[in-house]
């Protein structure tokens, strides 16, 4: 099916666009009959290094604001997951 491709790598342009250098989705499922998304092996690199890794993420979001293009998450699950956070040396 299309749609699971389209989702996989319009998640991966949103997050480059919001700063990472690389990133890879490798799996997106989407049903949005019953509100429910989840995404398989995310990896997103800034700099030389990994910054984050997850195995699997299920979200469970609401429907009717769908309608009007809003996502409100109301569950999110991550599975083998690892986050570096660093702080600038500005502070920020």
């Amino acid at each position: 099916m299309l749609l699971p491709y389209k989702i996989q790598r319009g998640l991966e342009r949103w997050l480059i666009n919001e700063g990472a250098e690389q990133a890879r989705v490798e799996d997106a499922y989407f049903n949005h009959f019953i509100g429910h998304f989840a995404v398989r092996n995310i990896q997103l690199t800034v700099g030389s290094s990994r910054t984050l890794l997850v195995s699997q993420a299920n979200m469970d979001f609401a429907l009717p604001p769908l309608l009007r293009k809003l996502l409100v998450i109301d569950e999110i699950h991550l599975r083998d997951s690892m986050l570096i956070v660093e702080r600038a040396t500005d502070g920020h």
